[in-house]
């Protein structure tokens, strides 16, 4: 049997005959966010609450008291007859919020990044997930849960300030390995794996397909946090610029200085921290 709940309260339970949805398809791929999407007709008590954009509120799909999905709206479109077309994207690409700072797994003080705590593919694949929390909103935070990766020493660096999951796509998977997102009792997971998952998503169906819609409202290019630099040359030296001069605290009108970003206060409260 599945349920559905959205900032978990019961959007979908087969027993309950006001909380049910019309439609809903969920597709599932190793080392990808994954995808749900639902009609919810406007007979649900939840009908007109969605918001998108925010973790704190998620859609979470269960099968059988398991969980199947768990993620955030990106998009809400209603029908001429008021049903809303939710669709969500899963957890894992919360860590296509952030950036990842210039760093390097060896110092040169040319660079003027930060050097990595292990040179080891293992622990270079954990530095990616706890930069991303360190930087983030907690309801986007994560840990990392189990790490099958080996302890081969690597080189890595990057001064380009990519987003997280870009880097870990680039700097780890890229050598055959996967990663998937949970959440348990302690709250958001990655797993790295060594193999075994493969790519083969997988699809859960149930009810019909309504496909006349019309106003849309989504989420798509939002930003609540913004990281300045920029950098020049004294010699062979590249000096980043960066708000380190910057005290922490308010900044302007509704926008406050953390660290070496730049953040607005409704947005993070509304949506977290998106770079």
């Amino acid at each position: 049997m599945y349920r559905l709940s959205y900032a978990g309260k019961t959007l979908h339970d087969p027993r309950l005959p006001d909380r049910v949805v019309t439609s809903c398809d969920c597709r599932l791929t190793v080392s990808e966010p994954g995808s749900l999407a639902c009609d919810v007709p406007p007979t649900n008590p939840l009908s007109g609450t969605f918001e998108c954009y925010d973790p704190s509120r998620e859609v979470v799909l269960e099968e059988d008291g398991e969980e199947v999905f768990r993620g955030r709206i990106t998009s809400v479109k209603p029908s001429v007859d008021g049903t809303e077309r939710l669709t969500c994207e899963g957890q894992l690409a919360y860590l296509s919020d952030s950036l990842v700072r210039p760093y390097g797994t060896y110092a040169d003080e040319s660079k003027g990044w930060k050097v990595t705590p292990s040179r080891s593919l293992r622990e270079v694949a954990a530095f990616y997930v706890d930069e991303h929390s360190r930087h983030s909103d907690g309801t986007q935070a994560f840990r990392v849960r189990k790490n099958e990766l080996p302890d081969t020493q690597v080189t890595r660096s990057s001064t380009q300030w990519p987003k997280t999951m870009a880097e870990i796509e680039d700097k780890v998977l890229s050598g055959g390995y996967q990663v998937v997102a949970g959440h348990d009792g302690l709250g958001r997971y990655v797993d790295f794996l060594a193999e075994g998952c493969g790519d083969n998503p997988q699809v859960v169906e149930f009810g019909e397909t309504i496909t006349q819609f019309s106003d849309v409202t989504e989420a798509e290019d939002l930003v609540t946090c913004v990281v300045p630099y920029a950098s020049y040359q004294d010699g062979k030296r590249t000096v980043q610029l960066t708000l380190d001069g910057v005290e922490d605290g308010e900044f302007g009108s509704g926008f406050h200085v953390a660290a070496d970003a730049i953040m607005s206060n409704e947005g993070v409260r509304q949506h977290g921290v998106v770079c």
